[in-house]
Parts: structure tokens; C-alpha cells; sequence
């Protein structure tokens, strides 16, 4: 049978030119719509344009509200995003900007940061909203579950506010992590009162109440509360009750939130006991090297075998080494520093109180391999049930490495000793704001959690029975916390004196202050 039709085609080329148009139609389609196609490549570009034009229209409106002091107007910021469609939230620096479906993050000095994930950031961590709202990011709560109003955390350049992934019982102190994914606590600016159990012996404890501050004034946050607060012990005076206790009868400003001759609305304490990322701590023969690279992260060996000179500086070198642009993107309007007695003193007071522990002793790190966050059997991860209880807030929102773990070195030091932590000489200025002094064991020295909370310079007569030690000319250098093998000598309270040389039981931790 003959199939060719003379005036067209053949039915073989028919159906071989329906294929190719239909495969030329498939790679049509596909150019347009595939996943690297035509169309969603020009919705990906359209995207970010509008993306890169909300950042512009962000950038001119904190442009345009830069006051004859270089800072950033919030006022007017405000008014200029509400009148392009956009809004803020957050009454201090630094503040959400939200155009479209797009965050950013604007300090005081006009530095703006989009908000992104840290990829750094510990597994189980988040990225919170700033704002705060519905307590996302903190809620510090006292023992009954009330909120209390503190000062919102101050975030240095390159800083994520973080939460954690599964929602928690009790106090939420704030947290944030570095670009590197090192973890930081806000400690708010607060005012303090201490009542002893008993009035004729300081070592049995007491009660300690915390009254939050406004900004870096001395007004409470909560105007249910009474009376001034006092920036002097001179003025405080203390009653003898009928009931054998003794109650310190005026508020007493935390001397931790006066940095030098400035007021401070807060400072961030680090998370755990400060490690490096090569690794190292069992070895002063690798340890003792101020250019390691600190970091600060749970279920890590903890930097020891370190002078505590090293510490000193290498805490410095966090805003003033290149190697740290890791951490912050820009140093200008912070400070970090080895951490001072009296900033150790502010965090024990906070979690003693009922915004914290309520009264209760805080967990024991036993890991006698000094991993960071370990709870009291020694191998359980500061995330569950057991690791928990060695947190200042009894859950993954506190502070860990407090009792036990290693011993830690603080800027604190018996007089005479200052060049135990200076590598060169500085003025009285610069050694009262970064190092505490010690001339004897007296009232003189008031929120370091010291003198108020023993009874005496020696053996074992801090609350909870944690060492008491002061520091002398043979051990010059205080250290604080304990170490894993201390049992209930170790505690928030413990405080003993070495004479600085590398240990292989002693690390340290840095404090931000973001300006």
C-alpha cells in the first residue's frame, strides 16, 4: 500500500516534527518557568531590586535623622520609616526596622544590618525577634512567674539576639551570639538589698532582692518600689530584727553597672568559660598564647594553662586584634575585658535572687576533662534536664561554669600585683576600670560577692560553705567559682587566691560593653 500523500508529507515526518516541536515547546517551557528559568530568574532579580531599594529607602530615612551629635534621632527615624510604610519597634538603640517583609537592625551611630541567620549559632538556637514581643527574645521572671521590666539589651554590631528552639519554664535572661556563634548573657543595671538568716553570722546566707534600673539613671523600672538608691556602702545602714535576721535597709546600685567613670545600662557575660578554637587547654606548652583565637561555646574543652596575662589581654584583643572582625563588624562603640570581681559579684547576685536560682545552690559542673556546660554527673550537655541545674536560671537561658569546671581567673587582684595582669604600665585611671584592687578583706568592697556573703578572709565561710580566700602577696590573683572536684566548696560564693602562673585548673571568660 503506498502511504505518500504527493501534495504534503509523510506521516513518518509528521510525527517526527510534532516531536521536535514538542520537545522544542518543553525546552521553551522549561527556559520559562524552571527553576533557573527565564520567569523565576526575573521574580529572583525583581525581588532583589525591591529588596536593595527597601535597604536604600532605610539608609536615606537614618540619614536624614542624624542630629548635629552625629546620632541618630529616634524620633524622627521613626516618623521617616512610618511615612515610607514601614515601622520600628523598640524605645533604645538598637531598634527593628521593618520595610515590607524585610528586617534591619539600626544602633545609635546609623549603622544598618539586615537581619540574617547566624549559621554559627548553636543547634538549638534561634534567631529572636529584637522587638521582643510576646517575651520572644527574654522575660526576666521572678519565682512566681511574674515579668519584670529591665533594660533592653544593647547589641553590639555583628550581635544576633538568639532564643531558644523549644519554649521553657522560669527567668529568660537575654541572649546573643557573635558572628563566630560565641554565646553572650545581658546582665540589666540593677540595685540590690541583702537580708541575712542570721544577724551575728554572714555565713549561713541570706536573701538577696534585685529592684531593675532605668537606662543608666538610678530610677526603678517598677514604680511600686520605695525608697533612693545609694552609690555608696558608707550609706547604707542594716537592722537587727526581732526574728534573728539582719536586712540592709537602703538600695545599693550594683557598683558593676559604673564602668570607669561611666554609667552603664548593662553589660553581656559570657555564656560559658572561655575556649579557642585550636583546641587547646591541656598544655601551657600551646595554651599560654594570647593570639589563639578565644571563643566562647558549650561541650568544649575550657582554655586553661594560660597566664592569667595572657587572659588579660587576650580579652583585650577582642576589639582591638584584626583576627576578631569574626566576631563584630565594627569595635568602635564597644568594649571587652577580662572579667572583673565585681562583674562576677553582679551575675552571683542576680542568680541568687528570684529572678535566678531563688535562693537555691547553684549545680555543679563534675567534668573533671573541663568541658564547658557540663552539668553535676559530669557528662550530661548544659541543654538537658541535669545540665540544667548548673545554669543561673535553672534552664538553657543562664549562665554555666559558675561552680565547678575550672577555677577562674578575674581581673581582681591584691595591691601592688596590678603587673599580674599588665603586660606594660598604665595610669590609675585605666587600672580602676579594668581591674579590681584588694588592700585587705573589708567592707570597702561591696557586690563582688566578697566580704558580703562571708564571714571571714579564710577556709571554707562563703553562703553555701564555698571557699573564702582573699587574696594576699603569695597569691595575689583572685580566682572564683571552684573547680570540678570541690563538691560544695564550689559555688557562686567561692572565692580563693593564686599567684597567677599557668594552671591546668584555671580558665577565664570576658565581659562586652556595648557603649
Amino acid at each position: 500500500m503506498n502511504f505518500k500523500n504527493k501534495g504534503g508529507i509523510t506521516l513518518i515526518a509528521l510525527v517526527v516534527t510534532i516531536i521536535v516541536l514538542l520537545i522544542l515547546a518543553g525546552i521553551s517551557v522549561s527556559m520559562l518557568t524552571g527553576q533557573n528559568g527565564i520567569l523565576n530568574r526575573a521574580a529572583e532579580a525583581k525581588e532583589k531590586t525591591e529588596v536593595a531599594q527597601k535597604e536604600e529607602q532605610t539608609k536615606l530615612a537614618v540619614m536624614s535623622s542624624i542630629g548635629t551629635d552625629g546620632l541618630i534621632n529616634l524620633n524622627q527615624l521613626k516618623a521617616e520609616i512610618e511615612r515610607q510604610g514601614g515601622s520600628i519597634a523598640g524605645t533604645t538603640f538598637p531598634v527593628a526596622v521593618t520595610t515590607g517583609n524585610i528586617s534591619y537592625q539600626v544602633d545609635q551611630y546609623g549603622n544598618v544590618t539586615k537581619e540574617t541567620k547566624n549559621e554559627n549559632i548553636e543547634e538549638n538556637w534561634t534567631v529572636a525577634d529584637i522587638s521582643n514581643n510576646n517575651d520572644d527574645w527574654y522575660a526576666y521572671k521572678d519565682s512566681t512567674g511574674k515579668k519584670s521590666q529591665v533594660n533592653a539589651p544593647k547589641l553590639a554590631n555583628g550581635m544576633t539576639a538568639i532564643k531558644y528552639n523549644t519554649e521553657v519554664n522560669g527567668s529568660k535572661w537575654a541572649n546573643a551570639a557573635t558572628k563566630d556563634g560565641s554565646m553572650w548573657v545581658w546582665i540589666p543595671r540593677y540595685a540590690y538589698k541583702i537580708t541575712y538568716k542570721n544577724k551575728d553570722n554572714k555565713s549561713e546566707g541570706g536573701t538577696i532582692d534585685i529592684a531593675f534600673l532605668k537606662g543608666t539613671t538610678n530610677e526603678f523600672l517598677d514604680s511600686s518600689i520605695q525608697g533612693d538608691v545609694k552609690t555608696s556602702i558608707n550609706d547604707v545602714t542594716y537592722t537587727d530584727n526581732a526574728n534573728g535576721t539582719k536586712s540592709q535597709e537602703q538600695w545599693l546600685l550594683e557598683p558593676a553597672f559604673t564602668f570607669g567613670r561611666e554609667n552603664i545600662a548593662g553589660f553581656w557575660f559570657a555564656k560559658f568559660e572561655a575556649s579557642n578554637t585550636d583546641g587547646y587547654g591541656a598544655d601551657v606548652s600551646t595554651a599560654n598564647n594570647a593570639n589563639l583565637t578565644l571563643q566562647i561555646k558549650p561541650n568544649v574543652t575550657s582554655w586553661r594553662n594560660i597566664t592569667s596575662a595572657n587572659m588579660f589581654t587576650t580579652c583585650l584583643y577582642l576589639t582591638s586584634n584584626a583576627k576578631y572582625k569574626t566576631y563584630f563588624n565594627n569595635v568602635s562603640n564597644i568594649d571587652t575585658h577580662m572579667t572583673k570581681n565585681v562583674e562576677w559579684g553582679a551575675v552571683a547576685y542576680l542568680a541568687h535572687s528570684k529572678y535566678g536560682l531563688n535562693g537555691e545552690e547553684i549545680g555543679i559542673n563534675t567534668n573533671s576533662n573541663y568541658l564547658t556546660g557540663s552539668g553535676n554527673d559530669g557528662s550530661s550537655a548544659y541543654n538537658t534536664n541535669v545540665g540544667k541545674n548548673s545554669s543561673t536560671t535553672k534552664n538553657v537561658y543562664g549562665i554555666y561554669d559558675m561552680s565547678g569546671g575550672a577555677h577562674e581567673y578575674v581581673a581582681a587582684c591584691f595591691k601592688g600585683y596590678t603587673n599580674m595582669l599588665l603586660t606594660e604600665e598604665k595610669d590609675v585611671a585605666y587600672i580602676s576600670k579594668y581591674i579590681d584592687v584588694y588592700d585587705e578583706y573589708s567592707s570597702s568592697k561591696y557586690g563582688d560577692a566578697v566580704f558580703e556573703t562571708s564571714s571571714s578572709s579564710s577556709e571554707a565561710t562563703s553562703w553555701f560553705s564555698d571557699y573564702s580566700y582573699i587574696v594576699y602577696s603569695d597569691g595575689p590573683v583572685f580566682i572564683r567559682g571552684g573547680s570540678y572536684d570541690n563538691g560544695f566548696n564550689a559555688g557562686l560564693f567561692n572565692f580563693n587566691n593564686y599567684y597567677t602562673g599557668s594552671k591546668n585548673g584555671v580558665s577565664f571568660r570576658p565581659v562586652c560593653i556595648v557603649k
